[in-house]
């Protein structure tokens, strides 16, 4: 739901290197060089993070190039050779947004995907950046000229699907606890999960996010049986 909460797993899983016993200060591996696509990736992902920045506080037509060149330390035409325009700015922006948010969220193939968004939940407090570029972001795409319309769109109907697919295996197991119809239930799931982060970024002493989330889900369907 982004903030979508349906993404599979993008997390990024570094082997331990070296032979075993052997800590990496003992290795003697020779130093490497970055060669030009490392660095020309490391500085598209300045970039990125640059405009998750600029968004988050401004949204996509308040946020200036200018603003995020500055944050990257890079003039605004050096943007230009990474990205095309403004709208594919954004773009990678909302993926990376999803990527760090989302990205360790079990398989939505698994019946214990719910416990993955449970869980997820008690994470993005520790993300205020994250959820305020996906509210700000999503309000002003409901306007279908807006360049991140379709993409938000498209999520939003994606995790729809996944939560009708969800709540369907949790009704054949008799874990199914709402009378509303699957694609209803999930709508109000996704609703209620993105309004409570709103109601947080208002005021963040007031309202647990984790708590209100798991309450509402488990009115839906029985989370924890066996």
């Amino acid at each position: 739901m982004t903030s979508a909460i349906i993404k599979g797993s993008d997390a990024t899983h570094r082997p331990h290197g070296g032979e075993p016993g052997v800590t990496m200060t003992e290795q003697s591996a020779p130093t490497r060089r970055r060669g030009p696509y490392a660095k020309t990736k490391a500085k598209r992902e300045s970039i990125i993070d640059a405009a998750l920045e600029v968004f988050a506080e401004a949204g996509y037509y308040a946020g200036s190039l200018r603003d995020i060149a500055a944050k990257a330390d890079i003039s605004e035409a050096s943007i230009f050779h990474h990205f095309p325009n403004k709208a594919s700015l954004l773009l990678a922006a909302l993926e990376k947004n999803d990527q760090v948010a989302y990205g360790t969220i079990q398989d939505p193939r698994n019946i214990d995907f719910l416990h993955g968004v449970a869980h997820l939940t008690e994470e993005l407090p520790k993300k205020p950046g994250h959820v305020e570029m996906y509210l700000r972001l999503a309000a002003e795409a409901t306007a279908p000229s807006h360049p991140a319309h379709d993409y938000i769109a498209k999520r939003r109907d994606a995790d729809r699907e996944t939560l009708v697919e969800i709540f369907t295996r949790y009704d054949r197991e008799g874990r199914y606890r709402s009378t509303l119809p699957y694609r209803d239930a999930a709508t109000l799931l996704i609703a209620v999960y993105h309004g409570i982060q709103l109601q947080w970024l208002l005021n963040t002493e007031a309202v647990d996010i984790p708590a209100l989330f798991r309450h509402q889900l488990e009115l839906f369907v029985d989370l924890d049986r066996e």
